[in-house]
């Protein structure tokens, strides 16, 4: 039986490097979150999915709506990052890779009380025409303490 994977790209530096990147664009400390720091790293173009914990309710099918709501929430900040626990791992073939990683949402409301909570992360990403890797599905869940 031949291997479906031969021929497929299948080293994961380059998708590791994006969600690396990624995660620092959204460790501002305490300057104001902008959403067009992280609006790179998605799909503006084709399928695009996120499911986050601020929005149990909500499956967010587009950038635009995802940016309008995720910025709205992100205001109710003065502090926001995301801390990788260093537990990534990533798979890729072709021009899709998927990803998942635990980490720590921290930092302070906008009325200054400390907030952390634990999260698992997972990713999909395509790798665009321009050669970038895009999120095309995020899906955060917060993990019980």
């Amino acid at each position: 039986m031949s291997d479906p994977q031969a021929g497929w790209a299948t080293d994961t530096t380059e998708v590791v490097a994006a969600i690396e990147s990624y995660i620092e664009a959204y460790n501002l400390g305490e300057s104001p979150f902008d959403m067009a720091g992280v609006q790179s790293f998605y799909r503006k173009d084709g399928p695009l999915m996120i499911a986050i914990p601020a929005a149990p309710d909500r499956l967010f099918l587009s950038w635009e709506e995802y940016s309008t709501a995720w910025a709205g929430m992100l205001s109710h900040f003065s502090s926001f990052y995301f801390t990788a626990n260093g537990d990534l791992a990533v798979c890729r073939i072709g021009r899709v890779a998927w990803a998942s990683q635990t980490g720590r949402s921290h930092g302070k409301r906008a009325d200054g009380e400390a907030f952390n909570r634990s999260l698992r992360q997972t990713l999909v990403m395509v790798q665009d025409e321009d050669g970038a890797w895009r999120i095309a599905q995020e899906h955060v869940s917060l993990v019980a303490a």
